[in-house]
């Protein structure tokens, strides 16, 4: 659905002489905060799904550190705190019944919001329940998606606490979005001055700042409002009207659906005649993403359908039974034999070192049990590949699990944070506190988590030098474009054995896996199956830990 903006039906002046205009139609439309405020004015306009930064408070600061961290931390459960309880009406529409609130917080980003909510993040879903965290993770996983897409995008961003309004803070993210985001963007910040009486009616809104990058445009702006903000909506409805005009009349629309809800669900077993092999919507998520699953179905499903459940050996003994009612013994080895071939299987790396084909990833599992029992799992089922991070901090559980078997048939790797990314002195004492959390002397793959980070040519020289001492039998790097590709031969650096990326049916990234190809860099894929896809359409978070936990290697 088309629409031009809504200044008229307002009735409010245009604001398209002071707004910079992007040159292309705006197919994304996301709130960056601080308060509801942004979420609840702008999406008036053509709300399409909710984002992270919606229903929160947040800053800036925290948005620039979620960006950088991949929100690991935003999503690391044992983060969250109770802060209070409440029983109002905030944030409903004038008249609604009070109801109970739980008020939360986060051992990070608390402090990120200057006080600012009294050290509360999370005032509208709780994410120490399930349904609340599940919420979270959905609205994350657009966040990347949209990050991801080419598409034009609208970031905007209304202050009404003066602690929050951070011009600095803007910058940085500006530069932030420019380096990690796909595609054209804006970046539109206003600055709502309060309590101005009806003197702000004669006030025009003023420019503070205007910049452009290769691929984006930074607006910070300032207006003077009547009245005061609840937080969720402002009171005075000139100021709500005018405060449209100006975040949304200036730009042409063409809204996408919620990016999640658009992906295909890739269907179990054949597909009937007439049926298409890639199924939209929530009736073809199949019965497996409605139930838990056993630690084993990280390793399974990502080598059987979907909707596969149990262990290896149970779904090769299953299959056994099912094929010699029908097919007899030789049709029932051609079933299983491929699945124990595909976790031997090999590639060479551009140094000559062996990396298994098929992994167990271990995003999200958390430490003290999930993560360990997981891996244990793995292994147990043949699993040669085990990936963690840093960022992941559960090192410590698959150390644990990497006992139990001889660290010669392991291929271990794990990656670099970008907030230790610098010189030698500090990659090396990053990679030398993830050894020790996992107990071994070497990893056979170090990875540049994300450019993110910055000091990027620094980087990439320790994590070689890195290799060099025999900390790391194969350096690489993760999420890297090809212009970030392009830039290390630019500045005569040598190329990564490997380049981690999200890749799967939905994001191909055909050119990014064809440039690597060409140069001799192997192309490592997480989340194979596709990410999140059981969340995105009602399925449950155990029963799709194989679509986030699993590692391809493509040769």
């Amino acid at each position: 659905m088309e629409f031009d903006g809504f200044s008229a039906r307002a009735g409010q002046r245009s604001y398209r002489h002071l707004v910079v205009q992007s040159p292309q139609t705006i197919r994304h439309l996301v709130s960056l905060g601080p308060r509801c405020t942004n979420a609840s004015s702008v999406y008036k306009a053509q709300r399409c799904y909710a984002g992270p930064f919606d229903w929160i408070f947040s800053s800036p600061r925290m948005v620039l550190d979620c960006i950088r961290d991949d929100f690991a931390s935003f999503l690391d459960r044992s983060a969250y705190y109770e802060v209070t309880r409440s029983f109002d009406a905030i944030g409903l529409p004038p008249g609604a019944a009070p109801r109970e609130r739980v008020l939360v917080g986060h051992h990070r980003y608390s402090e990120m919001t200057e006080g600012v909510g009294r050290g509360v993040i999370f005032n509208h879903h709780n994410p120490l329940e399930e349904e609340g965290h599940a919420y979270l993770l959905r609205c994350v996983e657009r966040f990347r998606l949209v990050l991801r897409n080419e598409e034009a995008k609208l970031f905007s961003l209304i202050n009404i606490d003066k602690k929050l309004w951070m011009p600095d803070g803007l910058r940085l993210l500006f530069d932030e979005l420019a380096s990690s985001c796909s595609g054209r963007f804006v970046l539109l910040a206003l600055n709502c001055v309060k309590h101005q009486g009806q003197a702000a009616v004669g006030i025009e809104p003023m420019q503070l700042e205007h910049r452009e990058s290769h691929s984006g445009i930074l607006q910070i702006l300032e207006v003077a409002c009547i009245g005061d903000n609840s937080g969720s909506y402002f009171k005075d409805e000139f100021d709500a009207r005018r405060v449209q005009a100006i975040m949304v009349d200036p730009f042409r629309f063409d809204l996408a659906p919620d990016p999640l809800k658009s992906q295909p669900v890739l269907a179990a077993g054949t597909p009937s005649p007439g049926t298409s092999r890639w199924r939209r919507g929530r009736q073809d998520c199949g019965e497996a993403d409605k139930k838990g699953s056993d630690p084993a179905d990280v390793l399974a499903s990502s080598v059987t359908p979907p909707s596969a459940t149990g262990s290896m050996h149970q779904l090769a003994s299953e299959s056994t039974t099912a094929m010699q009612s029908r097919w007899g013994k030789r049709a029932v080895q051609q079933q299983v034999e491929p699945a124990q071939k595909v976790l031997s299987d090999t590639i060479t790396l551009r140094n000559g070192q062996q990396m298994p084909r098929l992994g167990l990833g271990t995003w999200q599992a958390s430490s003290g049990g999930e993560c360990l029992q997981a891996v244990h799992a793995a292994l147990a089922n043949g699993c040669h590949l085990v990936d963690t991070a840093a960022a992941y901090k559960n090192e410590e559980d698959v150390g644990k699990a990497l006992k139990t078997v001889s660290r010669n048939s392991v291929f271990l790797v794990t990656k670099l944070q970008s907030r230790e990314h610098g010189n030698r002195v500090k990659v090396l004492a990053a990679l030398r506190a993830s050894l020790a959390r996992l107990g071994v002397e070497y990893v056979d793959l170090y990875l540049m988590h994300s450019p993110s980070g910055g000091d990027v040519l620094e980087t990439w020289d320790a994590l070689c030098h890195a290799r060099d001492l025999g900390l790391a039998k194969s350096v690489g790097v993760s999420n890297f474009s090809i212009a970030q590709l392009e830039g290390l031969l630019a500045a005569g650096r040598e190329l990564p054995e490997v380049n981690q990326i999200e890749l799967h049916p939905w994001l191909q990234q055909r050119r990014t896996t064809e440039w690597c190809d060409a140069h001799g860099v192997a192309v490592m894929a997480y989340s194979p199956l596709g990410r999140l896809f059981a969340l995105a359409f009602g399925g449950t978070f155990g029963g799709q830990k194989g679509n986030k936990g699993s590692k391809r290697s493509l040769g």
